[in-house]
C-alpha cells in the first residue's frame, strides 16, 4: 500500500474527469483542455479555468505538440531514483496552442539546442504501460 492511500478518507471517484488525459497518451495522443468561459487552454489539461473560475466547463482537444523552445538547463545532478538519467536537459516550450511546458528535450545535442528552435511534445512509452511527454527536435 502506497503511502499515500493510508491518508484521510478516499474522497474521489477513481475514474476522474483528467483521466481521458492518461488515456490519450496510451493511444500516442496528446490532450489539454480549454475553458468554455473564457477560452483559456492548459496543457497539461485541467478540469476548471483558473483565469475565469466561472465553472462554465472543460472542452478537450487534442494538441498539436509543436512548439517553439522558450529556454533549457542541463542538468548534471538528478534527485534520488533518476540517477540513471542524467546529465538531461530541461526545456521550457511554447505550445502552438499557447501554453509553456516544462519537458525533457530528447535526442538533440546540447551543442545543437538553440532558442526558439521547433520543438514538438510527443508521447514516450517508459515501459510497465507507463507514459511521459518530451520535446524532441521538429
Amino acid at each position: 500500500m502506497t503511502a499515500f492511500l493510508r491518508f484521510g478518507y478516499v474522497n474521489y471517484t477513481p475514474d476522474t474527469e483528467v483521466v481521458r488525459f492518461i488515456r490519450g497518451l496510451r493511444e500516442g495522443k496528446l490532450y489539454g483542455t480549454e475553458c468554455v468561459g473564457c477560452g483559456e487552454f492548459y496543457f497539461p489539461p485541467r478540469s476548471d479555468c483558473g483565469k475565469c473560475v466561472k465553472g462554465d466547463g472543460m472542452e478537450w482537444k487534442e494538441i498539436s505538440g509543436d512548439a517553439k523552445l522558450v529556454t533549457f538547463s542541463i542538468s548534471q545532478f538528478a534527485p534520488k531514483g533518476f540517477e540513471k538519467v542524467v546529465p538531461y536537459i530541461l526545456a521550457v516550450g511554447q505550445l502552438k496552442e499557447g501554453p509553456n511546458v516544462v519537458a525533457h528535450l530528447e535526442g538533440v545535442e546540447k551543442e545543437e539546442i538553440e532558442i526558439g528552435m521547433d520543438i514538438k511534445l510527443v508521447v514516450k512509452e517508459i515501459g510497465e504501460d507507463r507514459y511521459i511527454y518530451v520535446f524532441v527536435p521538429k
